[in-house]
């Protein structure tokens, strides 16, 4: 065989052997579907849809009785030092 014509028999091969290979994989996805990992998650991703439509009612806000609430005031603590300045020290 000449040189010319073993390329074209390898560039053949080569075809072949991708087209196969990529056939293979199409193949696969009717078992992708039923994998209950796929079905969990397409469960989680219907939840998260269903999340984003939540609407609130934000009229609390308006009320009085909110509007007065306030922070409390939270004292600081007392400037009191505790234990040593190097505990690792011996006594």
């Amino acid at each position: 065989m000449s040189q010319q014509s073993t390329l074209i028999t390898l560039f053949i091969l080569i075809i072949a052997a991708t087209g196969y290979f990529l056939y293979q994989g199409i193949g696969d996805q009717t078992t992708i579907e039923s994998d209950p990992v796929v079905t969990l998650l397409e469960s989680r991703l219907a939840e998260l849809r269903r999340l984003k439509d939540i609407s609130f009612d934000t009229s609390v806000l308006q009320d009085k009785f909110f509007q007065s609430l306030s922070t409390p005031v939270i004292p600081s603590p007392p400037d009191i030092k505790i234990g040593r300045t190097n505990p690792f020290i011996p006594f």
